[in-house]
């Protein structure tokens, strides 16, 4: 039986062996981490391992769910934001005060190169920073996150999770396709369709 998903690739592509492998299955998967962010830290990797692809199966994901939470003196999440110095006395969600860099080990290149505000990254109806295409974790390969807190005095719990699945995969066949990127695509350019 086939796990097909509306809009995602019907193929894996192997840049690095040069094969393209059809994808029978996907089998949903998180992978999380967390860290706390004392005032003033910057730029704090997350746990090492706790996003990496430890199976012996790609993994795809199109979907990161980063979240902040200011903590209180205990290190517990405070459930009401505390009031900054904005108009009125109002308060900001604590993913306006995170920063994040992610490096792709796979590719050995940033996926966010420069600190970058949550609150830019992603959706603010959903939550969720929805990537263009899927993107590919081959096995013992990870993303490196660190966290860096702007808010002054407030410690802040981040939290990265990548949502997705990992691949069983069909019988490789060669291909002489481009280098990739870490990104996929369902078809096959004309060379390897005549194939």
């Amino acid at each position: 039986m086939s796990l097909i998903v509306a809009g995602l690739p019907r193929y894996y592509f192997d840049h690095k062996q040069r094969k393209r492998y059809p994808i029978y299955r996907r089998m949903p998967q998180l992978l999380s981490s967390k860290l706390i962010l004392p005032v003033g830290a910057n730029s704090l990797p997350l746990p090492t391992g706790d996003l990496t692809n430890s199976r012996d199966l790609p993994f795809e994901f199109t979907e990161v769910i980063p979240v902040a939470a200011y903590l209180d003196s205990s290190d517990n999440p405070i459930q009401t934001p505390p009031a900054l110095a904005l108009p009125g006395g109002a308060s900001a969600p604590a993913i306006f005060f995170t920063q994040i860099t992610i490096q792709d080990t796979s590719e050995n290149q940033p996926v966010i190169e420069n600190p970058t505000e949550i609150a830019v990254l992603v959706n603010q109806d959903s939550g969720l920073w929805n990537l263009p295409k899927p993107y590919y974790l081959p096995t013992e390969k990870e993303w490196q996150v660190t966290g860096t807190n702007l808010h002054t005095s407030q410690a802040i719990q981040l939290y990265v999770t990548l949502r997705g699945s990992y691949l069983i995969l069909g019988k490789g066949v060669a291909f002489d396709g481009p280098e990739g990127t870490g990104f996929g695509t369902d078809e096959p350019t004309p060379s390897q369709a005549a194939r």
